[in-house]
This record gives structure tokens, sequence and C-alpha cells, in this order.
């Protein structure tokens, strides 16, 4: 055993392990991406409903009825 060399196994080259970092921090950007695309999205609901009961509400006000 003394004198022998240890190969390492052909998965376990460096480039590899960048390769995965790296891919790990792309599906994290797309993962935050997804979260802040849905949370603009659910505020843009929320405005739009928060428009149309003002509107109704207006439109309430300002009838003429007795």
């Amino acid at each position: 055993m003394v004198g022998q060399m240890v190969q390492k196994p052909a998965s376990a080259s460096p480039l590899r392990g960048r390769r995965g970092r790296r891919g790990q921090a792309m599906i994290e950007y797309i993962i935050v991406f997804i979260a802040l695309f849905a949370t603009v999205v659910s505020l843009a609901v929320f405005l739009y409903a928060l428009r149309q009961q003002s509107n109704r509400t207006l439109d309430l006000v300002a009838s003429d009825y007795p």
C-alpha cells in the first residue's frame, strides 16, 4: 500500500462540482423569480378588486335614489 497512488473516481472531477454549483444558483434564481412574480400578480389582482369595489361604492354614493 505504501507508494501506491490513489486514483479519484471519474465522476469526482473538479469541473463537475463547479457545474453543480452553477446549476444550483440558477435554480435558486428561478425560485426567487417565481416567488416575486407570484407576489406581483397577487398584488395586481388585489388592486384590481379594490378598484372595482371603489367604483361600485362611488356609483352607489352618486346615485339619485331617494
